[in-house]
């Protein structure tokens, strides 16, 4: 399955392993662990951007989340757990690929996201 990154700095850290998930919509529930990820920088099917494929590798979990950005927190609901000191978040925003906290709620803005969570292994993923 394809994961698009339309950010540089995003297919910068998925190639020296500092950014470990991504977060999608996934509303048909598509990803699932076992699933071989086809990471591309830029939508393939968007041939004006110049698309290409820059790694592959394997989702090994995918979890429900919710991160509010408005009252900064991190929620995992299958778990109960949250994140919400600076530090965790801090943390959360570096391992999906941002420099800060508000880097990433600039990116997901005001509405914050509620999806799903894709994780893939850094130890066996390929360049290419």
């Amino acid at each position: 399955m394809i994961l698009s990154f339309s950010r540089e700095q995003f297919v910068k850290r998925i190639k020296d392993k500092s950014k470990v998930h991504t977060i999608r919509w996934d509303q048909p529930r598509r990803w699932k662990s076992g699933n071989k990820i086809h990471f591309w920088k830029d939508n393939p099917r968007n041939t004006s951007k110049n698309p290409y494929p820059f790694a592959i590798g394997t989702c090994i979990d995918v979890r429900e989340i919710e991160i509010n950005t408005i009252h900064d927190f991190v929620r995992f609901p299958e778990t109960g757990k949250e994140l919400s000191s600076y530090e965790h978040l801090r943390d959360f925003a570096q391992s999906d690929g941002f420099d800060t906290w508000q880097d990433l709620k600039d990116y997901f803005g005001q509405d914050g996201i509620v999806g799903r969570i894709i994780y893939w292994d850094i130890e066996t993923l390929k360049q290419i």
